[in-house]
């Protein structure tokens, strides 16, 4: 009987140590649960973080297009001021709209190739600063002929409004700002462009595409503490010698200069 009564509590013993160290078992799995589960939760979030990081804005756009008859490929800004991006935008549309109309048909049996638009861009700014930005057009044409048109066009904004600055603008009024660019111009490229043996028409090319007019300053940028007069081909000199820039340093221009585009 007192056997008995021994073997009973051997058993309640034993059973009383399997509950405890299932619940003990019970626990450590769910703490290890909960611990797999930090881990995948951190996880995600270290995989999520970085991809945002990664996420930028878009800065440009390009458009590409490709018949029998036409090849364009055009790239152009984007900023973050939306007046700058429409007067980009038309312009670009304009240009693309001008070539396909005068782009001609090619005939089946012509060597010549496909009428072709080029357009890409250069941006600079005044001191190096995001206030006042410039933008260059590099523009490329051909429909035919011995070899490609080229040309530029230029912008200068002030960011922050999205307005356009004329050349006008970054002088004082009454000041015969022409004058001044057409002498400047006109001698740097005579040293650049004239050698000793060199025909007189080159000179007459110069002094003819340096004039104080309007139009032959119309493509000009800021880049850093420089004002730069772009000049396309054949306007200062022949197309073999390609286009030509004159940078003028702006302290040259500050008895004339808007005392905001003074560093």
């Amino acid at each position: 009987m007192k056997n008995f009564h021994k073997n009973q509590l051997s058993i309640l013993l034993i059973s009383s140590l399997l509950v405890i160290s299932g619940c003990d078992l019970f626990n450590i799995n769910n703490k290890t649960s909960n611990t797999l589960s930090e881990v995948k939760t951190d996880q995600t979030n270290q995989i999520d973080i970085p991809e945002n990081e990664l996420s930028t804005k878009k800065t440009q756009e390009e458009i590409n297009e490709e018949t029998e008859n036409i090849l364009i490929n055009v790239v152009y800004p984007i900023t973050d001021n939306e007046k700058v991006n429409k007067t980009v935008k038309d312009f670009i549309d304009q240009q693309i709209k001008e070539f396909k109309q005068d782009a001609p048909a090619i005939d089946e049996n012509s060597i010549n190739m496909q009428n072709t638009l080029y357009i890409n861009y250069s941006n600079t700014s005044l001191y190096n600063k995001g206030e006042v930005q410039s933008f260059k057009f590099d523009i490329s044409t051909y429909t035919g002929g011995a070899h490609p048109n080229t040309f530029s066009h230029t912008f200068t904004f002030e960011m922050n409004s999205g307005d356009l600055i004329n050349l006008s603008d970054i002088f004082n009024k009454n000041e015969n700002y022409l004058e001044t660019l057409s002498k400047i111009t006109s001698d740097n490229l005579k040293s650049q462009l004239i050698k000793g043996d060199s025909p007189d028409f080159i000179a007459e090319t110069i002094e003819s595409g340096t004039e104080p007019t309007e139009e032959n300053y119309k493509n000009w940028v800021f880049d850093n503490n420089y004002l730069t007069i772009h000049f396309d081909p054949y306007q200062v000199a022949s197309y073999a010698e390609g286009p030509q820039m004159v940078n003028i340093p702006l302290s040259d221009l500050s008895d004339i200069l808007n005392s905001k585009y003074i560093k």
